[in-house]
């Protein structure tokens, strides 16, 4: 292992390359919006998810406001692939 090599949960990364969006990603995703923290995302049956708090500027209504979301990465409970989701910032419990 390189000194420089990154480890995750213990485990040295082999490699870390860009890859395209895939047909099932959130097309919401684009270059205006920046990373700004960490979110945590709940679900009704206890489930937890980590996710990065995204934050872009936008025009609601001609006033430019700041708005917040989450990214997280899903996956399916069939398995295969995951994909991003975009999810808004707020509470519904």
């Amino acid at each position: 292992m390189k000194s420089t090599q990154p480890v995750v949960n213990g485990v040295a990364v082999l490699r870390v390359v860009p890859v395209p969006w895939e047909r099932d990603d959130d097309e919401q995703l684009g270059d205006e919006w920046r990373v700004v923290g960490r979110a945590r995302v709940d679900f009704p049956q206890g489930g937890v998810a980590n996710g990065l708090l995204l934050k872009r500027l936008a025009m609601v209504e001609r006033v430019q406001e700041t708005v917040c979301a989450c990214v997280i990465w899903e996956r399916p409970r069939e398995g295969g692939a995951g994909r991003f989701r975009v999810l808004p910032v707020g509470d519904w419990s």
